[in-house]
């Protein structure tokens, strides 16, 4: 009778244990926990534009005309080319992207949008249409990937530590790289050219040429990464489907901590112009 007893009582033990590793092996099979990440895909507007170029203030104002009407799901960053505005890397950027083009360069998820501004002045309506609906859509399309911000303790008052963390539902096909720059909204009002001084149907219509109380916004302040990205371990993309990374951010004492903004975005590294498209980018405000 005991005899019996103890070898159900083995059977059962092993039963369990096979249950056991069976339930683990799911929960292996599924992957990481992705459900504290938002995989919505937000868009991004880079716009390289220069103090001195007349056109830039257009660009600059279709671009926050936009990122103002998407519900929080658009982001901004003006590139300073050849003005005292400029920071170290913009140029290497631009010419990787656009080769040696002009500016303003108005960019969505790195496709540039120059038309934009030819729809404003010609008053396209079927272009705008068409390009509008465009834009729409994909930013209300989800990303394969996902990025998350946050802010670390530091000691040091004037320093600001921050980490990025990004998930991949799906594995990706070409090598990504993670892009971190700091951003500063509406600087000390200052000198822009402007070349709708005379255009009564222009936002900067008799505002002067230059325009001298200028606010300049979404400027580049500072890459964190490296300007064409830091790239993202393929390895650890495969095994883990998830990456992290911090930056220290040394603040200038020129900038208004309470104007800075850190974006973040992920994208291929590639040459050709029709992969270099943004998977996805989000935003930290520091203050």
């Amino acid at each position: 009778m005991k005899k019996n007893t103890y070898q159900r009582t083995v059977v059962l033990l092993l039963i369990f244990i096979i249950l056991s590793g069976c339930e683990n092996l799911q929960q292996d099979a599924s992957g990481p926990d992705l459900s504290q990440y938002d995989f919505d895909r937000y868009f991004l507007f880079e716009n390289f534009v220069r103090t001195s170029c007349g056109a830039s203030p257009m660009s600059e104002y279709e671009m926050h005309t936009e990122i103002q009407e998407a519900d929080g799901k658009a982001l901004g960053i003006n590139y300073h080319v050849g003005d005292q505005l400029e920071i170290e890397g913009v140029e290497s950027l631009y010419t990787f992207l656009y080769g040696k083009g002009g500016v303003p360069m108005l960019t969505g998820m790195r496709t540039s949008l120059n038309t934009l501004l030819d729809v404003e002045y010609y008053n396209d309506t079927d272009y705008w249409l068409y390009y509008g609906e465009e834009y729409y859509n994909r930013i209300s399309e989800t990303s394969f990937c996902a990025i998350k911000i946050g802010r670390e303790d530091t000691s040091e008052e004037d320093q600001i530590e921050v980490k990025l963390s990004t998930a991949f539902k799906e594995l990706p096909e070409a090598k990504l790289m993670l892009t971190a720059v700091v951003i500063e909204n509406e600087l000390a009002p200052s000198y822009q050219n402007n070349h709708y001084n005379a255009d009564p149907e222009s936002p900067f219509y008799q505002a002067g040429s230059p325009i001298r109380d200028y606010i300049h916004r979404y400027v580049a302040r500072e890459f964190l990464s490296a300007p064409l990205g830091d790239p993202i371990p393929a390895e650890t993309i495969y095994t883990e489907r998830e990456y992290s990374t911090s930056y220290t951010v040394d603040i200038d004492p020129e900038w208004e901590p309470e104007n800075l903004t850190l974006i973040a975005f992920v994208h291929p590294y590639s040459h050709d112009p029709l992969k270099k498209t943004i998977l996805n980018v989000r935003s930290f405000a520091f203050e």
